[in-house]
């Protein structure tokens, strides 16, 4: 399994941008992408992933749709 920081770092290289730029940005897809790939990818539980990425009194129910469906997203080859 990745960690959760190779990622954050193929998130970074899609979207141009740096993971302390858009994490606390409402909305943002990479955001929420990072969230659930962590989840899927890392098999970080809840409580795990909201303390890695700086989220610790974070409300699950809040969850982004993404993270709790069952919706299929594939990974970059150099994250498998």
């Amino acid at each position: 399994r990745p960690d959760l920081a190779a990622v954050i770092a193929a998130v970074e290289r899609v979207k141009g941008e740096k993971w302390d730029e858009f994490r606390d940005r409402h909305g943002d897809r990479g955001r929420d992408l990072v969230l659930y790939l962590g989840r899927r990818l890392c098999g970080l539980k809840l409580k795990e992933l909201a303390a890695a990425v700086g989220l610790p009194n974070y409300k699950w129910r809040r969850t982004p749709n993404a993270m709790n469906s069952g919706c299929k997203a594939t990974a970059p080859s150099n994250l498998k």
